[in-house]
């Protein structure tokens, strides 16, 4: 059975919450790029925000935004994230360590579990089907859009709720700094691709996509979704080749390709040079520099390929080489801390 994207919205550091690509993109010199959030009053009662955490506050505003989109109300929620709630965590582990634990605040306990967000939804929006949560770092969103597509075939479902979403927070940043997965200075994102140094800028988003067993208007095919760990370069463009074949696709039927590319001149060549030759006459884009680099970013990638669908123009901020003909399929391909990820898309 088919399964079909009917809406999508997207928070992040881009002014993407207006449902269309930015004229021009937000520039940031920083080690990390932080979301541009909307008046979340204007999208969530107030009276729910007093104690909500940053996360649920993206996540809640994001889902609200892609279900108000959506023709059909989701049944069953499931969210994917690398991270969890670690800001809430590492309220609740400094409060422990600094202060008298009778006069500790339950909230950010509460909060820190990776399923909160998943059951916030599902309590705001009254959605009572089937509810998961995905913490598989790097494969979380694929791992949830591989869910949503099994729920539409099994027929226990016709409309879920797909979400990925991840937060920036010091706690994480620090872990992931330990491996020299940063850069040591501040960078323009938007030459964050032509620098050649070694490292990322960290990054944060939510992005929410309505998953049905039937088209809408749009009639936005999701094809694939899979992940597997990586065993080198020879290795990763057999699975793609392979993964194409299943779906009976070939390299020629790609228009727009995705890369995660995220400015690391140690990996960057290494991880998408052989997947990119694979195309030669598709277009070739990059998302991370927009983004930042987070478990879940290919949500923005994701976002972006619908947009594209939809009939809206890649913008030039995102193009890494220009294809020569239109575009009707994409595949999106990511490649971190050794997982691989593709999701392939297409216009039906």
């Amino acid at each position: 059975m088919a399964s079909y994207i009917i809406s999508s919205a997207l928070l992040s550091p881009q002014k993407t919450f207006e449902g269309t690509f930015p004229e021009e993109p937000i520039i940031t010199e920083s080690l990390y790029l932080l979301c541009a959030e909307p008046d979340y009053k204007q999208i969530i009662p107030p009276v729910r925000l007093r104690r909500m955490s940053h996360i649920l506050k993206m996540g809640l505003a994001t889902s609200y935004l892609c279900i108000n989109e959506s023709e059909v109300k989701p049944d069953s929620v499931i969210v994917g994230t690398g991270q969890g709630c670690t800001g809430d965590l590492e309220n609740f582990m400094r409060a422990c360590s600094e202060g008298p634990e009778e006069l500790l605040s339950p909230i950010p306990f509460i909060n820190s579990g990776h399923n909160t967000l998943a059951g916030q939804i599902a309590m705001a929006s009254q959605i009572k089907g089937y509810n998961m949560t995905y913490l598989q770092e790097a494969a979380s969103l694929e791992s949830a859009l591989s869910d949503a597509m099994l729920l539409l075939e099994e027929g226990t479902s016709e409309c879920t709720l797909v979400g990925a979403i991840d937060e920036f927070s010091a706690l994480s940043f620090k872990i992931f700094d330990r491996d020299q997965y940063w850069r040591k200075e501040a960078v323009n994102n938007l030459d964050l691709l032509k620098a050649e140094k070694p490292g990322a800028i960290m990054g944060e988003g939510a992005g929410f996509f309505c998953i049905s067993n039937r088209p809408d208007r749009q009639n936005i095919e999701l094809v694939a979704s899979e992940s597997k760990m990586n065993f080198g370069t020879e290795a990763s463009v057999k699975w793609v080749t392979d993964l194409l074949n299943q779906y009976n696709l070939t390299t020629n039927d790609i228009d727009l390709l995705f890369v995660g590319r995220k400015g690391d001149q140690l990996t960057d060549d290494t991880s998408y040079a052989g997947i990119e030759q694979l195309f030669p006459t598709a277009t070739i884009a990059a998302y991370k520099h927009l983004s930042g680099e987070y478990p879940t970013a290919q949500s923005f990638a994701l976002w972006m390929a619908v947009k594209v669908l939809s009939g809206q123009q890649l913008p030039a901020y995102a193009t890494l080489k220009a294809g020569t003909r239109g575009t009707k399929t994409i595949l999106l391909y990511n490649n971190d801390l050794s997982t691989e990820n593709v999701i392939i898309v297409r216009k039906g």
